[in-house]
């Protein structure tokens, strides 16, 4: 078993190491061990830096170091960029404490993601996303059926998505069309 190193040599092996194999896990272990040594905005900035300039090699790390940091404007913004649902859905849920309305918009945004994909498990997997969304505005019923009646009606030619919908118990048979709602 090899000696164990302390100090400056030791977070320098850390970070090389993450260059080499970036994981989030490696990106935990540098940052604890950046705090450590009281040089975590550096080596932070350092590890910014480096996954911005590589983001197409593994563009989840951004965000998550983000996230890590309690950084959640940010992570959204990387989140985004992906393209992908799942990511801002992971940034909507570590957001919600925090910055709801950030959170809200990030859930409707991947449903929207997941509606255009066009097959019945993504609109099954959009459907469980308005629940969360649901469930994030309760006690703003108002607002929730605008929301809710929008989306419909910017899919409303998706049939499957809206039996989805129906059956995840997102129905909007007793309310108003969208015109009517003060």
């Amino acid at each position: 078993m090899p000696p164990r190193r302390s100090g400056p040599d030791s977070l320098a092996a850390l970070v090389e190491a993450f260059h080499c194999r970036p994981s989030l896990n490696g990106l935990r272990v540098v940052l604890a061990a950046a705090g450590h040594a009281g040089r975590r905005a550096e080596v932070r900035a350092h590890l910014i830096e480096r996954l911005e300039a590589g983001a197409a090699a593994d563009p989840r790390l951004l965000y998550r170091l983000y996230l890590e940091d309690g950084q959640e404007a940010e992570a959204a913004l990387a989140a985004r960029r992906l393209g992908e649902p799942g990511p801002l859905i992971e940034v909507a849920e570590a957001s919600a404490p925090r910055f709801r309305m950030l959170a809200l918009q990030l859930y409707l945004e991947a449903a929207d993601l997941l509606a255009r994909q066009g097959s019945r498990p993504a609109y099954a997997r959009a459907a469980g996303v308005l629940s969360r969304l649901r469930a994030a505005m309760e006690g703003e019923e108002g607002r929730w059926i605008v929301v809710l009646q929008g989306f419909r009606e910017c899919h409303r030619r998706r049939r499957a998505l809206v039996q989805e919908l129906i059956r995840a118990g997102l129905d909007l048979g007793d309310v108003p069309p969208l015109a009517e709602v003060p």
